[in-house]
């Protein structure tokens, strides 16, 4: 969804992408890490969840945005 409305929206969709998706990524480590009552390691694990989708999904979308709208 955030990829078609910057596609629409954004002069430079790649771009802004890349950027709001890293931002997002960032939000979504919080979440695992602060959680009470939870073993270091399965923070670490949900943490590098969201790290491995990260790596994987933001490249593919981002290839398939155009670079500049025009």
């Amino acid at each position: 969804m955030l990829a078609l409305l910057l596609a629409r929206v954004a002069t430079r969709p790649t771009r802004a992408f890349i950027l709001a998706s890293t931002l997002l990524t960032a939000v979504s480590l919080v979440s695992p890490l602060a959680a009470a009552h939870t073993a270091e390691s399965t923070k670490l694990f949900l943490a590098g969840g969201h790290l491995l989708t990260a790596a994987i999904v933001i490249p593919t979308l981002a290839r398939r945005l155009p670079r500049i709208r025009r």
